[in-house]
């Protein structure tokens, strides 16, 4: 991370002028990986939507994959919880990625309480009804994740939509 260390620390710090110095002196920080996964996961996690934009015009890949699962950024800016930043990342083109439950933003935005970005992945489309069986789940939908981690507000607003479609 030596490399990306001070463009890191710019997005932690909320320095846009410094991050916008470091792209300018070498653009391929662009893409740079940090534990945490590349910049843009960086900035996502943290809902700072104007490093967002910043690292998107500079050709930050939206569907990069990285840090612990795996995910994206609008999986990382969804399990922090970070409204803004899922509907700035969903108006540029995120794809909702339900292949894996550690991918399925849904499930990030279940696990961290976030009924806006329940209702906001929802009103987007996401499939509820994908069911994953693994190590710790069998056959579970995100009603049934919502329900395993004591989210009964989300469990019931799950439940509703389910009934109306």
């Amino acid at each position: 991370m030596h490399k990306s260390k001070p463009a890191y620390d710019a997005i932690k710090n909320s320095d846009f002028d410094a991050l916008s110095g470091f792209l300018d002196s070498d653009p391929t920080l662009v893409g740079a990986m940090t534990p945490f996964g590349p910049l843009l996961h960086v900035a996502a996690r943290l809902g700072d939507e104007q490093m967002i934009n910043l690292l998107l015009e500079r050709g930050a890949d939206i569907e990069a994959r990285g840090g612990i699962l795996g995910g994206t950024a609008l999986n990382e800016a969804a399990s922090d919880a970070r409204l803004g930043a899922v509907q700035l990342l969903l108006r540029l083109g995120a794809q909702m990625d339900v292949s894996e439950p550690e991918r399925n933003p849904l499930f990030s935005a279940i696990h961290s309480g976030s009924l806006e970005i329940v209702r906001l992945l929802v009103e987007r489309g996401i499939d509820t009804t994908v069911a994953y069986t693994g190590e710790s789940m069998k056959n579970m939908d995100a009603s049934a994740f919502a329900l395993e981690m004591g989210k009964t507000k989300i469990v019931h607003f799950l439940r509703t939509r389910l009934q109306e479609v």
